[in-house]
Parts: structure tokens; sequence; C-alpha cells
């Protein structure tokens, strides 16, 4: 309970009431009233209740009684012992704690805390674990640091008033024994204020609200720590004023803190909530909070970060490197402020990418990609020709400005980035922040765009095929209603990250090279309209032209409402440099780390005329030419526009959906890098004089090579088959992510496009044991029938199997659900009789192959499942026979010449006898006019009786008998029936 006497014997300040006598048990030496500047009321107070004490070193001590409710406390007379009158007494502040009587917890704990509101004192060890203060305070607390007058000098700090007894004090802050004199009392207290002189800052945290639209203050919870490098902890506080900025009192004065930063640390996934500023904290991440919560950095430090100062918004014109404005921020009207979501780029373990051992920071290139929630790019860049895959933003130094590179001022979710491309490699938006050594790494708890990587382990977020990258960007906390269905909006993003390139080998004297000046910047430009083109319809292209088509990945089991819709986009980067950034930090000595698969993309461009290939590198040509590929030349060919490798002017109709697209050569080649084969078969090409052309025997079957607009069959237009890989990839990365993610919950995934009145759902049967758990549309099982290779394929159910890939048109109202290719390869010769190479071609081409290679010419049949048959019901036979002309056979893929050895069938055309000689290969010796659809009947029943007919009519369904059997066989089922289209 506090004492009765507040002055010094023996002097009174009134009479005792009525007769009493006062009794001094103590003899009072000073009267003290403790005090601080409370910045809520914006004015000096009491400090809680306190107790004062004075000591000589360990030798001897005195302590005061608790305070008033107004501050006074008395220190009585110490007990001097053998202190010489010179001995030094320094004096000491006491906090006094509800509940917790042991007065060595300041002094051990070197701080106390002093809640505002509660006007109470809280020590340091509900606040902090060990060093870390590690909280999320709800509280206003303002740290006051083990405090002694000596300590009060020693920090820069000064006394109110003087102590009359010394001449010494205000300069030492020590009292001499022979200074020990009574001082102060109730109306003339010796007043300590124990923060008089230091340095008052207001810290103001901000960060984009995309519920408001706009820029907001965090507000209350992240404990602001400020340190005079990394271990002199000199101040803290929690007490956030209606401004928005925390102030905070530092131990000591500017001169004495040179270096000063801030910091503040939070329990792992701690949330401020948009409506209500409340904060919270939950056990795990729960990405859907992000819809109407601020996740707050786990760790935050003012080295390395932007700041400015005032009230307003940031800017360029007012920020700067807080190094320069450490000490700023003493006025509540001129707070310092940071902004929490000002971006940095990070290597896997979220450390700052660039950033050398002393602390420079390197970048490889200024050059970068910004994607927003939606996946569009922001603020493309652009040259001569158009629209540019990077952003307008150059990237030269740190951080990348939240109002430049995170937000959009105005606008919400959608806009914000989630996906930056830099370097050859994406980096992710989302929960990670910079990670390092407070106080030491820069830019500590800034925004992560964290680099993805694609290989196998836990939680991957991307996988790699071919030269691309596939990565699940989940964006759920983002509405997004498809169909009518208000869902949640997911993407799979296709990343190929392109080095465009003109090779020196083309230069012509004097460095001239049309491929550099123009075919490099317009192909970057055109990395955009492919991705375009690859994307249709997605929330990336709002003003994309109709009509195109809308692809989605779906679960199997059906829409409804908060499942998730996921969306395919395609990214085509172009990077500055060959090489790319690399995803993992370095190290001394550095790590043994596996590579990456490179999935990085060179591409070439030629001025001379050749043809394009992909792969890596992929190889593009200004003009068109057979050559495959074209060597350099010199001088080079003009070139006309549009280039071979651009857009082309003619567009094509889609008979399903009447989406419209040009042929474009460059999207094909990406398709490749994508992972997608060719459609069409590869022809023999034998010189302008020869009357149309064959497939050769090394072009492999192609199910789909009579749909002549599919991109991979045409160049021109997408088909919901190729989302076919994207739901693969999806369900793999699913099974790498913890079973609770959404993506394991809505699993298995089909991909699904309405057109019109037409609902496709794509997806293949994985309940056929002859096509395995995990068939693929391009891979079929083959076998031979009569003298014929034949491969089945299944086929889901997409704008090709409703008519294109055997009708002219028209548009058929169930799928197909499987191909069957017949692919018997005939070697030819001719006597001299036929002497004309275009004489030979035309009897080849004319008299039997033209039919098989053109739509509305071909065989149009499919083999029916037997009852009750629900897989591979309705089998589509396309015959699509292999030729060479022996004496000028084609060059296959590795060079070599054909040879007979690989032929079926060797045809002779020649005047006199007919006759058949079976082996390996059978020989028909036959006439001219024989060559016909008999020789297609043959391949695939070959007996003398088809051959002693040689009937030329149109193949019929009694022809395909052989293929129904084989189906059949196959699949092991009863016999189907063949029936026409």
């Amino acid at each position: 309970m506090p004492d009765d006497v507040f002055s010094p014997f023996p002097a009174m300040s009134s009479v005792a009431p009525g007769s009493a006598e006062v009794l001094y048990l103590e003899r009072a030496l000073f009267v003290i009233r403790g005090m601080f500047f409370d910045p809520i009321a914006n004015a000096d107070a009491p400090l809680p209740p306190h107790r004062w004490a004075i000591a000589h070193s360990e030798i001897a001590y005195g302590e005061g009684n608790t305070s008033d409710a107004d501050g006074f406390s008395t220190i009585f007379e110490p007990a001097r012992g053998d202190v010489p009158p010179d001995g030094e007494w320094d004096l000491y502040m006491i906090p006094i704690y509800d509940g917790r009587p042991d007065s060595d917890l300041y002094a051990t704990q070197k701080e106390a805390w002093i809640d505002l509101e509660a006007k109470k004192w809280v020590p340091g060890d509900e606040i902090r674990d060990g060093t870390r203060y590690e909280h999320l305070a709800t509280r206003k607390l303002l740290r006051i640091p083990l405090w002694s007058s000596k300590r009060m000098v020693e920090s820069g700090g000064t006394f109110v008033g003087t102590f009359p007894h010394s001449g010494t004090f205000a300069t030492t802050g020590v009292l001499k024994t022979s200074e020990l004199l009574p001082h102060g009392s109730r109306e003339a207290p010796w007043v300590m204020q124990v923060d008089k002189d230091w340095l008052r800052t207001h810290v103001r945290l901000r960060c984009y609200d995309p519920v408001a639209k706009a820029d907001r203050n965090v507000g209350q919870g992240p404990l602001v720590i400020a340190k005079n490098g990394i271990l002199n902890v000199v101040g803290g506080s929690s007490v956030v004023l209606p401004n928005g900025s925390t102030y905070v009192v530092h131990g000591g004065t500017q001169e004495k803190l040179p270096n000063l930063y801030y910091q503040f640390e939070t329990p792992a996934f701690s949330w401020i909530e948009y409506a209500t500023g409340t904060a919270d904290t939950l056990p795990q991440l729960d990405t859907l909070r992000f819809e109407t919560h601020y996740l707050l950095p786990a760790q935050w430090a003012s080295v390395g970060q932007e700041c400015w100062t005032g009230t307003g918004n940031p800017s360029a014109s007012a920020r700067k490197a807080f190094a320069d404005l450490r000490h700023s921020g003493t006025t509540s009207d001129q707070p310092l402020s940071f902004h929490l979501d000002d971006l940095g780029l990070t290597h896997t373990n979220d450390h700052l990418l660039g950033e050398q051992s002393d602390h420079t920071v390197v970048l490889p290139s200024s050059r970068v990609a910004l994607l927003d929630h939606l996946l569009a790019l922001r603020s493309p860049a652009s040259n001569a020709h158009g629209g540019l895959p990077y952003s307008q933003l150059n990237f030269t130094k740190y951080p990348l400005r939240a109002e430049d590179a995170m937000f959009v001022a105005g606008q919400g979710f959608e806009t914000m980035t989630r996906i930056v491309d830099y370097d050859g490699r994406l980096f992710s938006v989302a929960e990670h922040r910079v990670r390092g050594l407070m106080g030491f790494d820069l830019m500590v708890g800034a925004r992560a765009a964290k680099a993805q990587v694609v290989p196998t382990g836990p939680n991957v977020t991307g996988v790699s095929q071919g030269n691309n990258e596939v990565h699940l960007v989940d964006t759920r906390w983002i509405r997004h209603t498809y169909q009518g269905t208000a869902a949640r909006l997911a993407h799979v993003l296709v990343y190929v990250p392109a080095f465009v390139t003109a090779p020196a080998a083309d230069d012509m004297p004097g460095g001239v090279n049309a491929a550099r000046t123009i075919g490099v910047p317009l192909c970057e430009h055109l990395l955009l309209d492919a991705a375009l083109v690859w994307d249709q319809i997605h929330p990336a292209h709002p003003s994309a032209p109709t009509p195109r088509k809308t692809y989605a990945i779906l679960s199997a089991a059906g829409l409804t409402a908060e499942k998730t819709v996921v969306r395919m986009r395609h990214h085509f980067g172009s990077r500055a440099n060959a090489g790319r950034v690399s995803a993992v930090a370095p190290a001394i000595p550095p790590p043994a780390v596996p590579p990456a698969p490179d999935t990085l993309v060179t591409i070439n461009v030629h001025p001379q005329a050749g043809r394009a290939t992909g792969g890596n590198p992929m190889q593009l040509y200004l003009v068109f030419g057979p050559l495959f590929p074209a060597p350099p030349v010199n001088p080079h060919p003009p070139a006309p526009r549009p280039y071979d490798f651009e857009a082309g002017t003619t567009p094509a109709l889609d008979r399903i959906d009447n989406a419209s697209e040009v042929q474009f050569t460059l999207a094909h080649e990406l398709g490749h890098s994508m992972g997608l084969p060719d459609e069409y078969v590869e022809r023999v090409r034998a010189g302008a004089t020869t009357n149309g052309t064959l497939a050769r025997f090394d072009s492999r079957p192609r199910p789909y090579n009579l749909d002549g607009i599919s991109m991979m069959r045409g160049n021109h237009t997408p088909r919901l088959r190729y989302a076919w890989q994207r739901v693969r990839n999806l369900a793999r990365l699913a099974q790498s992510l913890p079973a609770t993610h959404w993506s394991r919950a809505e699993a298995p995934f089909r991909a699904q496009y309405v057109a019109g009145s037409r609902t496709l759902n794509y997806a293949l049967p994985t309940d056929v044991p002859q096509f395995g758990a995990d068939p693929e549309p391009w891979t079929p099982i083959n076998g031979r029938v009569g003298r014929s290779e034949v491969n089945l394929y299944m086929a889901g159910d997409d704008e090709s199997t409703r008519g294109p890939i055997v009708t002219a048109s028209g548009i058929l109202a169930n799928a197909f659900d499987g191909v069957l290719v017949v692919s018997p390869k005939f070697w030819f010769t001719f006597d001299a009789s036929i002497a004309a190479l275009s004489d030979r071609w035309e009897v080849m081409y004319d008299n039997f192959g033209r039919e098989y290679y053109q739509t509305d010419l071909c065989p149009k049949f499919f083999v029916a499942g037997p009852g009750g048959a629900t897989r591979m019901q309705r089998v589509v036979v396309i015959l699509q026979p292999r030729f060479e002309y022996g004496a000028n056979p084609s060059t296959r893929f590795d060079n070599n010449l054909e040879t007979l050895a690989n032929a079926d069938i060797e045809v002779r055309v020649k005047t006199g006898a007919r006759s058949l000689v079976t082996g390996s290969p059978d020989v028909l010796t036959i006439r001219e006019g024989d060559v016909g659809h008999f020789l297609m009947r043959y391949a695939l029943s070959p007996t003398a009786a088809v051959f002693n007919a040689r009937n030329n009519a149109a193949i019929t369904a009694a022809d395909l008998a052989p293929l129904n059997t084989f189906v059949a066989t196959t699949l092991g089922r009863g016999a189907g029936t063949v029936t026409p289209v």
C-alpha cells in the first residue's frame, strides 16, 4: 500500500489533521514524480505504478514506495554503510506488475511495456519468446528499456530541471554519497521523465486493400521493434495512432542511434481483416482468406526497403531508401511510411535474388513480365510491330514498388500481380515473403515473388514436358462465373521461356541480316499473338475477338457453386539472355544441386528460305522453302509480308462453332514446345513438276490428319484434345499436394467446351486394360492386319471427333471414341512406258492416293462395338496408305534414304503380263490402269482372289471386315459391325 510520507524529513507541507502527531518511520530522501510522454493523450503523463531505488554498486541500496495514480512516490534514506563520501549512486526505476511481485523481472528482462489503455505495466516475457518478439498485439503497448539515471545520460537523454545538490548529475547521471540530500515535495516533486529528449518516431505500415480498392494502413497488430544494430533493441511499440502510424520511443537520441532500423515479427499465418482491421492468427494457411484478409509477414525489417514521409500514398518522387530517412518520422503528421507490398524476387529458399555477400544487388536483366490474378500481362511493352510478352516496367533495382508492380490503384484482386516472368523463370506471388537475417539482409519481409521449379517432390507447383513448364496457379480467392455457376478460379499456366535470336552465320558482309533487324522483333511480338490463339477466350483477354473457344477444366463430378474452374493460359515469354537466372541461391561452397529440367527454348530466325521446325532450337524463316532445315545462304532473298512464321491473312471457320483463325506457323511450332505432336502426315515433295504429294514411309500414323484446320495439323485453331495434357498435368500436380488441397478433393478432372448447344467433355477412360490406367490420345495399340500396319487410338469428345476427321461438312450428334489408322506401305516402280516423272506421280496420286488424304473423298466407316459395349463404341477407320517412288525414294528423318525392305507391297507398273509373287514384300506386277482401290483391298486381305479381281470400286464395309476382327481381338470382346458414317 502507498506510504503516508511524501516529503523529506523534517520539512512538512501541511500540519497533521486534528491534533495527531506525525510519526516518521523512515527518513524521506527524494519525492519523485515519474513521467513519460503518452502519445495517445499527446501529453506527458504519470508512469503506471512504479518505485524508485538508489544504489551504490552492490554494497548499498535503498528502495522507495509504490507510486500513486499521479506518479508520486518517495525514496527513503538508504543505509550508507561504509560508502565513502565520493561514492557514486545510480537512480533506478522499477515497474510494478499486477500479480508479479518479483522486482527482478525488469532488471533481468531489461525492458518493460506500458499498456497505455489499461495504464499498467506488462513484463517482457509476455511479449517476447527469448529474443523473438513474435507477437500479434491487440493492446497498445509501449516499450520502456531498462532505465537508470546513468543509462539515461549515456543514451543522450536529459533530465527535467536540475538537482540542486549536485553540479554533475545532469552530465553523469550519478550522485555522490555527499550529495544524497533531501529533494522534492508533493507540491514541487523531483520530476523524472524517463524518455526526456529521446528520439520519438512515428512508423506507418501500409498495404493495399483489394476489397476497398485503395491503399490502407495495416493498423493494430504488428509490434514494431526498433534496433540499433542486430542485437541492440532500443524501442518497441504497438501504439497505433488515429493516422495509422505506430509511435515508437527509442532508448536514445538520434546521435546515439546511427544504425537504427525497424522490424516486426508475427506468428505464422497472422491476418488483418480488411473490413474491420481485426488481427488474428490461424494454425495453417487458408488461401481463401485472401478474399477478405491481408496476410502479414512473419518477419519484416526496414533494411533495404524504401520509405517516404507523410500521410500520403507512395510515389516515385517521395520514395527514398530507408538509409536516407532512417531518423525521420518525428512528428505524427509526417510519419515514416513503408509499404508491405513492395516486391522482391527470391530464390526457392525465399532469399532475395541477386543479393551479393556484401549486400549489393546484381540483376541479370531489366526485362520483367507481370501477370495479374487473371494471368493478364500488365502494361505490356511494345515495339514497332505491336505488344510484347513483357511489361513496360524497367526492372533496374529493388524494390519492385508496390504501386508499380503489385497493384493498380482503384482496382481489385484481378489486376494484382500473381506471377512474374523474369529472365526465363516464373516467380509466384502469394503468401511468401523475402527471408533473411533481419537488420542484415535486404528487404526481409517484403512480398516475395518466389522462383518456381518443376522437379518432383512435395508441394510441387509445376511439371515439365518438352520445352515447357506447366504450373498450377491458385487464385481461388477470386470468384468466376462459368456457364451460370458461381465458382472459384484457378489456372493451369503453360510457360515457354523463349530466347529469340538471329544466328550470325546468316549475316551478309557488314553484319546485314534482315532476320535480326526485322525478324527478331517481329517474332517477339508474335509470341504475344500466339498465346492469344492458344488461350482463345480466357479471363486474361476480356476483349479478345469472337467467336472463339472457351475451354475449361472441371471436376468430372460436375461444377457446383464454390467448386473450381481451371482455365488454361499460355505465356510465351521472351527472355533477354540465352541462359536464365538460377532458382537456387549461391552458397559457399556451392551446393550439389541436381539440375532442373531444361525447358528453355531458343528461336533462331533466318532471313533465307526454309521450312519452320519445332524443337530446341526452333528454326523460323522469313521465306518459306522446301528445305528442312535450310542452310545459311547469301545473298538474302527478298522477303515479302507476311513472313512465313507470322499469321496469315485468310481465316478458316471451325464448323462446330464458327471460331475463326488464320494460319499461324509460329503458334504451331510453339505447340511442339508444349509437347504436342504434329498431326499431319509428312508428304513426299518431289518437285514442282509433280502432281500432288503423297505420304512417305517415314510418316507416322496420324489419326487427325484429315482435320485440316486444327492447330497441329493445319496451323489454325486449337482442339479440346490439346487440353488433355493439361488435365494430366493437373492430376500429377495434385498428387504432390496435401490431401486436403482442393485439387485432390475435386479430382478427377476433365476438359470441357460448351460450343453453342453442344457440350464437349474430353476425357479418356482409364478402365480399358489394353490401354492402361493412363491412356494417351496419341499413343496407340499397334498391330498388323493383312499387309498393313494398324494403330488403334482412344479418342475423346472434341471438335475433330464431331466430324472433321472424316466428313467434309456437317456435325455429328455423337462423337467417335476411337480411331483406327491403317497404313500399308506401297513401293512403286515404273517401266519405260511411263517415262515422265510427273506422269508417274500422277498414277500414284490421282489413280490411287488422293482420295485417302482429302476429307471429301476418303472412305467413311466406323467399327461399332457389340451390344453392351461402353468403351470404344464408335471407332473411326482412317485408311492412310504410304508411298515411295523407288527411283527417287524419300529421305527419312534420320537423313538416310528409304529402302524397299521397309515396304509392305511392291507395285511394279509396267506393260505386259500381270503377276503376284508373295514374299517380303509381296510384288504386284500390274498395268497403269490397274492402279486403284484394289491395292488397299489387297493390303487388308492379301489373297490372290483380291489381286485377280482388281476391283477398283469404292471401299465398302465388307472390305473392312478384317479391321472389325482386329478391334474385337485387341479389346478382348465380341465382334461389332462396320457401318458407313
